[in-house]
């Protein structure tokens, strides 16, 4: 994208001036007068924001349309002043609502005071008319320095498909007076969801439903007859953007608060990592850069970030800020008492330790690599090398065995495909008990009986980290078997120490010179994803007795490698780190289930605390995997309602996760965090309500669901946590 220079921007003011000029009428402020105020949603339908707030300046956003005038740009004028009413004026701009940003107008305003206030109002004037945005309130940060109690709200998982914001309106509802109110907004990702109807946890039968007007530009999903659509095109995300800020208490929260945004997966794929999605679980290459660099434009235009701020402080977005030259990690300081460090962990992430088309059968860790981890004779999986002579004949059958599954279980792959897929996996060491199983799946003897199976050397394969199928998202991104999956890991990271490189090099370089450089009270790291510890540990009997008798599974099970749990070595180097790091605190999201984890000293000096914010609308985490987890051979006899106990009893005393514990946790609620912090303690609270009423709207009856929400709080105070009553 060619940047444009001062030059052409005041030539096509000019340009534009004189297209329009017979109808706008551009006034210094605009809308002069209060009787001539006409606040307008037709010409500002996705209202206002403002975002990223430091001691002396803020990002101010909104969109501008006119159907009379598709597709050009807009002349639009800012005014910002010191009192609601917008009679003590302190800046004016014009500005221009370009068609190639969607008609988005973002703009950094500069030379504030700190800790201050201050209100705003976009105006588009045409002929004798004037059109006014809503007025909003923004509030920038305090001073370096400044002893000033911090307070803010953090949340995640807006889905908009199906669901309502009720939990905006019980934040509005509670933070609504100056005795009780909020500095600013952290959303810890998941603002947007990119499919219009996933049946996984998408309710598509409802009157909240998104449309795409480019639906050849989008990735078609789903089944015949139960088709949906996943965003690709930069219309894709842009309708996504427009529909969700059509929401009015999405509207009233970004008018009255600025937000600081960090993005999750959703905001380009499910899962994704760097460029790559996951949609199809392994079946197809998902590295798709147009795509991704489409997701990002549309969230650097509609986000009231600082990032898609060109010279002039106005929206410029170029090549030089898209995929893959993105920093959106960035660092704000609130006084003396916060520093708040935003962190990207999809940009520069490496792929899922386990690979969704893994074949099963391979052997990861021979038996001498097993046994230099696990001790003597201690490996798992016994298993050949079928390139061997003496297993030629099995080797072409087994090739051909595959090459069927592969036509079966890959729609898009040709015979010749298949049978090359086939040939690449059927080659090595291969589990001799998964060769039996394919055999005996369709019919024929068993190739190795047990006498065969105890005399053969042992490893580990995939299969033994319960990555069961060719093509799955379980074994690989959901359920591993932690203490296999944790040796495994460990592995890779002896044999490559980028394996699991979460943040790249750049940012984690970045990330310690921030915390180490820190002189705040509390030094609050914010993580898209969780480092909670989300174990299900079926081999404890406590656990064990809530299941039925046939329950199948008896191992540690890690239920999602999405998340930090995912890359262990990282983790827990990352937080062996934080508890070198005094008033170190780690704030999250994505998961969708509010946590509280102590993650222990680790022979440091400081005790490292975790607060994972629950998920605004979307399905909370029982309620998933009571829908996906089913899928699991076996899973289906789990006790859903139970998740929360078993993860709080699995991760005391669990020598794979290290020290850190689940000290309360809710897994079926929906709602927003609140987190205030003082020269002595921070307090965190959870105002939560039950998932069965986000299907339906309250804004107009608030009243009639505000006696669910309950609210529990936390505090931190000379290195302990305490619940408080």
């Amino acid at each position: 994208m060619k940047k444009e220079t001062g030059i052409s921007r005041v030539l096509r003011y000019i340009s534009l001036s004189c297209v329009v000029l017979g109808l706008m009428i551009i006034g210094a402020a605009g809308c002069e007068g209060r009787e001539a105020v006409k606040v307008s949603p037709l010409h500002f339908p996705q209202s206002i924001a403002s975002g990223d707030p430091r001691s002396d300046n803020v990002v101010l956003w909104t969109r501008v349309v006119d159907d009379e005038l598709p597709g050009q740009d807009l002349m639009v004028n800012l005014t910002v002043a010191t009192d609601n009413a917008l009679e003590n004026v302190i800046q004016t701009r014009q500005l221009v609502s370009r068609a190639e940003y969607d008609n988005c107008v973002k703009v950094r305003i500069n030379d504030l005071n700190p800790y201050t206030f201050y209100y705003y109002r976009f105006t588009y004037n045409k002929g004798k008319s004037s059109y006014c945005s809503r007025t909003g309130r923004t509030k920038t940060a305090p001073a370096p320095g400044d002893n000033v109690p911090v307070r803010f709200a953090f949340f995640t998982g807006q889905d908009y498909v199906g669901r309502y914001y009720n939990s905006f309106a019980h934040l509005l509802n509670t933070y609504n007076t100056e005795q009780n109110d909020l500095d600013f907004l952290v959303h810890t990702g998941d603002y947007i969801y990119e499919t219009t109807g996933d049946p996984v946890f998408q309710t598509a039968d409802h009157p909240r439903v998104l449309q795409f007007q480019d639906t050849a530009g989008a990735i078609e999903l789903g089944e015949p007859g139960k088709e949906f659509f996943a965003a690709k095109s930069l219309s894709n995300y842009r309708d996504i953007y427009k529909t969700y800020r059509s929401d009015e208490m999405l509207q009233q929260l970004h008018e009255r608060f600025p937000m600081i945004v960090i993005w999750d997966d959703h905001e380009y794929a499910d899962d994704s990592w760097q460029d790559v999605a996951t949609h199809f679980s392994g079946r197809v290459d998902e590295k798709d850069p147009v795509r991704k660099r489409n997701a990002e434009q549309a969230f650097f235009e509609y986000i009231p970030i600082e990032i898609g701020l060109g010279a002039d402080d106005e929206l410029e977005i170029g090549e030089e800020i898209l995929y893959p030259n993105t920093r959106v990690y960035r660092n704000f300081s609130y006084g003396a008492n916060v520093d708040l460090i935003m962190t990207d962990y999809r940009t520069y992430g490496r792929d899922h330790l386990i690979p969704e088309d893994a074949f099963p059968g391979t052997i990861v860790m021979d038996e001498a690599t097993t046994e230099s981890f696990l001790g003597a004779g201690k490996g798992i999986e016994p298993y050949i090398n079928i390139d061997a002579p003496e297993f030629e004949a099995l080797k072409t059958t087994m090739t051909q065995l595959m090459m069927l599954l592969y036509v079966t279980e890959n729609e898009f792959f040709t015979q010749e495909q298949a049978q090359q897929k086939a040939a690449e996996v059927v080659t090595g060491n291969l589990s001799a008990r998964y060769i039996n199983g394919v055999f005996d799946t369709v019919g024929f003897d068993e190739p190795f009986n047990q006498t065969a199976l105890d005399a053969m050397p042992h490893g580990i394969a995939f299969l033994d980290m319960a990555k069961m199928d060719p093509y799955t998202r379980w074994g690989s991104r959901y359920v591993v078997t932690q203490d296999v999956y944790s040796v495994y890991a460990s592995y890779l990271n002896s044999v490559d120490t980028n394996v699991d490189e979460v943040f790249g090099t750049t940012q984690e370089n970045w990330f310690r010179g921030t915390l180490d450089n820190s002189t705040a009270t509390w030094k609050i790291f914010v993580s898209s994803v969780s480092a909670a510890p989300m174990i299900l540990d079926f081999s404890n009997p406590d656990i064990a007795a809530l299941l039925p008798p046939e329950f199948p599974w008896h191992y540690r099970i890690q239920m999602k490698n999405d998340q930090w749990d995912g890359f262990p070595v990282k983790k827990q180097e990352m937080l062996n780190y934080l508890s070198t790091i005094p008033g170190a605190v780690v704030i999250s999201g994505d998961i969708h289930a509010s946590f509280v984890a102590d993650h222990g000293d680790r022979g440091g000096v400081n005790r490292v605390y975790e607060f994972t914010c629950p998920s605004a609308s979307s399905g909370t985490i029982e309620e998933m995997a009571a829908t996906y987890m089913v899928s699991f051979e076996g899973m289906e006899e789990l006790p859903m309602w139970q998740l929360g106990s078993i993860f709080k009893t699995s991760s005391i005393d669990n020598p794979i996760s290290g020290p850190s514990e689940v000290a309360w946790t809710d897994c079926n609620q929906n709602g927003y965090t609140v987190m205030e912090a003082t020269e002595d303690a921070v307090t965190t609270t959870f105002h939560l309500y039950p998932t069965e009423f986000v299907h339906d709207n309250f804004y107009d009856n608030f009243q009639e669901l505000e006696g669910e929400f309950s609210s529990t709080s936390f505090r931190i105070e000379e290195g302990n946590l305490t619940q408080l009553p």
